[in-house]
């Protein structure tokens, strides 16, 4: 089996009748293979990347509850900030 980019277009003759049609057919499988390929890595490097933010993420706001318990303004603002940034990291890596 092959993958193949099939091409048809009518044949007509002098008075515009169809009177046949033409076929061409491109082998097209190293361009599946490549896209296949592009796929897993995308889908490897999105896994690999999305695993240690995830980690992060949980320890960030956990100590963005302890900063909000102990009414530590400062801490709670950079702790928001950084929850924040690994949110819209993840999103990007998910899209991607």
């Amino acid at each position: 089996m092959i993958d193949v980019s099939l091409t048809i277009s009518p044949v007509k003759n002098r008075d515009g009748k169809i009177i046949g049609f033409s076929k061409i057919a491109h082998d097209i499988t190293d361009k599946k293979q490549e896209e296949q390929r592009k796929h897993d890595f995308i889908a490897i490097a999105s896994h690999e990347l999305k695993t240690p933010l995830t980690s992060v993420r949980s320890y960030v706001q956990l100590a963005l509850a302890k900063a909000k318990n102990c009414s530590d303004e400062f801490t709670e603002n950079v702790l928001s900030r950084a929850d924040t940034q690994m949110t819209r990291m993840i999103t990007m890596i998910h899209d991607f």
